[in-house]
């Protein structure tokens, strides 16, 4: 389930990414080999922003003009382990791309699933040698046209030191995964593609900036994604109040509305503008639930306490919504 389809995510505009939004699908246009890096913390609005982008490409304003470019049809999660070795990922890369696509490789990977139902180990070995090249030749067929797809969690890529092993010197493997798409994948792309990562902070800068060594066709473009001001903050909840009401809620959309206008500085202040929370914030408002008696306090009086005074209401406030909500986000948030 896409993180779009929880409520107070997906009926709203991206309010503060619309430049953002702009920027990308002029670069999908423009052909050239893009790499457009979106960098933020937990909550943020990555992945919305991602799957609204490839929505965009598909149905959105630009959609006739790439009637031809093959765009996924889902965001690539790294979180999930079917995709952490090499030959996971590009099963997922076949499936969100159009299998139809990818004859040849499909035809690897049946012949590679039966030499292992078979126990012919010798067998199973030869196919996946030959698993990378099929598939890397059937991409680049398709990048003439052009090619859309995004990753998110790329911070599952990066090292992740146990201490024991430091205290023995030794290091940890990065996954398969990330193995490839940085010596592989990567370095071989032509053409016109785009991808879309994101990730949180950390050296993934400085990594997919070595690639440009490796493939000079790369142009590289660094996004660190903000948290909204309190003026977007407001801006969010009337979108989704809009939005409410065209969907026939009236009720909704004036709770919603009165929110926005009366304590919009107030869901500002306690939310930090993180739209992950916002989406929460506006969920609890439209069905008319009780929010956690924070927000019913004045702004100047949050400001003279200590965050340790109000944060536990509102985080067990707010995993009573996670558990309510129709969508995993446990992961979503740090």
């Amino acid at each position: 389930m896409r993180l779009t389809e929880f409520t107070g995510a997906r009926r709203i505009p991206l309010i503060g990414r619309r430049d953002l939004l702009q920027e990308t699908e002029r670069r999908i246009g423009r052909g050239g080999v893009h790499l457009i890096y979106f960098e933020g913390g937990g909550g943020i609005g990555k992945t919305a922003l991602l799957e609204t982008i490839l929505e965009q490409s598909q149905r959105g304003s630009r959609a006739d003009a790439l009637a031809g470019c093959c765009v996924a049809h889902e965001v690539v999660d790294l979180y999930h382990v079917d995709v952490h070795s090499f030959e996971g990922l590009i099963r997922r890369l076949s499936e969100v791309l159009g299998h139809w696509f990818f004859e040849q490789t499909q035809g690897v990977l049946t012949a590679l699933d039966r030499a292992r139902v078979a126990g012919d180990m010798e067998a199973a070995s030869e196919h996946a040698r030959t698993l990378e090249p099929a598939f890397l030749k059937e991409f680049s067929a398709l990048t003439d046209a052009g090619v859309v797809l995004a990753f998110d969690t790329m911070e599952m890529l990066q090292y992740e030191q146990d201490p024991f092993q430091e205290e023995l010197g030794q290091e940890a493997p990065i996954f398969a995964a990330g193995t490839w798409l940085f010596q592989s994948f990567f370095p071989a792309l032509r053409g016109n593609v785009v991808v879309l990562l994101a990730g949180r902070p950390d050296d993934m800068l400085a990594k997919l900036e070595s690639l440009r060594e490796k493939n000079p066709h790369l142009l590289i473009r660094h996004v660190p994604l903000e948290a909204l001001d309190e003026a977007e903050t407001r801006e969010y909840l009337r979108a989704v109040a809009q939005a409410e009401g065209r969907h026939g809620d009236a009720d909704a959309a004036t709770r919603l509305w009165t929110c926005a206008e009366q304590r919009g500085d107030v869901v500002h202040f306690l939310t930090r503008g993180r739209p992950i929370l916002l989406a929460l914030v506006a969920d609890m408002v439209a069905r008319g639930w009780a929010l956690p008696s924070p927000f019913g306090q004045a702004l100047q009086k949050l400001k003279g306490q200590e965050e340790k005074e109000w944060q536990p209401a509102i985080e067990k406030a707010l995993v009573v919504a996670i558990q309510a909500s129709p969508t995993p986000m446990g992961e979503t948030l740090p």
